[in-house]
């Protein structure tokens, strides 16, 4: 959830990080003081309110539309995330995209860092 957060919220609406830095501290410490009675869904609320108010869908889709791939040189990371992800989430979303999205492959391994578009 926090990988996608950041993806959408940082990479992809180019918002700043200030933000959800604030919103992942504050969560933590709820954590830590009330760890018995923390629910995530505490955590999920609070993204889904940023995200309506700074990366709603449209201006999300929107940015997604703007990702290119970028000659040598330069960086296509988010773009690399992206399609890993597109290929990571696949078999959920063609099984019809119920509920949250859940990787139904587990035994492959996408190491982010090693994979190249090229």
């Amino acid at each position: 959830m926090l990988e996608r957060t950041f993806f959408r919220y940082t990479l992809i609406c180019n918002e700043n990080i200030t933000l959800l830095k604030s919103l992942y501290s504050k969560e933590a410490l709820n954590i830590r003081n009330n760890s018995q009675l923390y629910s995530i869904e505490t955590l999920r609320t609070q993204l889904s309110k940023l995200f309506q108010s700074k990366a709603g869908e449209q201006t999300f889709i929107n940015s997604l539309t703007l990702l290119q791939y970028k000659g040598t040189g330069t960086s296509n990371k988010p773009l690399e995330y992206f399609l890993l992800s597109v290929e990571y989430y696949y078999q959920w979303y063609k099984n019809g995209a119920n509920g949250k999205p859940v990787c139904h492959e587990k035994s492959r391994v996408y190491d982010f860092a090693a994979t190249s578009i090229e």
